[in-house]
């Protein structure tokens, strides 16, 4: 009995690792990397370039670099603490376990910038349309830098997103087959 009692253990824990390692160092690392980026993005957001249709790109890509890089840390957080090590990664065994309430309420953060992420990626093209309409060709320049931005940005923040969609799930899960045990 006690053979059968620890080889379950020993399965369960196993699902879990597996669970778990559904985010790589590699993938954590380009995380990293991203989120660099977007910081450096952040800081050099462009002036409006009076074509409404390219400023309004320009915001909402700003304001979903603004919500990634603060998803981002929190996202990091919580999986530091579902596999109970410090960010430095020294094996913590006082470390709070994330509840199942806080992942569900990053993963609605997360839901909502994915949305956001889909409408700005659909204004790109109105937004093309309209840097293509401009007469004047210093305003187009200028409203072609922008555009540019906003594009190269918000590939980034694309990527980043579908990240923290997976990650979350990643923990959302560990969480709950953790409360099962």
């Amino acid at each position: 009995m006690k053979k059968i009692f620890m080889c379950a253990i020993l399965l369960m824990a196993s699902v879990a690792l597996n669970v778990l390692m559904a985010q790589t160092p590699e993938e954590m690392q380009a995380s990293k990397e991203r989120y660099a980026k977007l910081e450096k993005a952040l800081k050099k957001t462009p002036k409006d370039c009076s074509v409404s249709d390219v400023d309004k790109l320009a915001a909402s890509v700003t304001a979903t670099m603004a919500e990634s890089v603060g998803i981002t840390p929190l996202l990091e957080g919580l999986y530091y603490r579902s596999i109970g090590q410090t960010e430095d990664g020294v094996t913590e065994v006082t470390v709070k376990k994330p509840t199942l309430d806080e992942c569900l309420e990053l993963s609605a953060r997360i839901a909502l910038q994915a949305k956001a992420v889909q409408a700005a990626t659909e204004s790109v093209e109105p937004a093309a349309k309209a840097v293509k309409d401009i007469k004047n060709p210093l305003k187009g320049a200028k409203a072609l830098k922008v555009l540019d931005y906003s594009k190269d940005a918000l590939s980034v923040v694309a990527e980043e997103t579908a990240y923290q969609t997976k990650a979350i799930a990643s923990i959302i899960e560990t969480v709950k087959s953790a409360d099962n045990l």
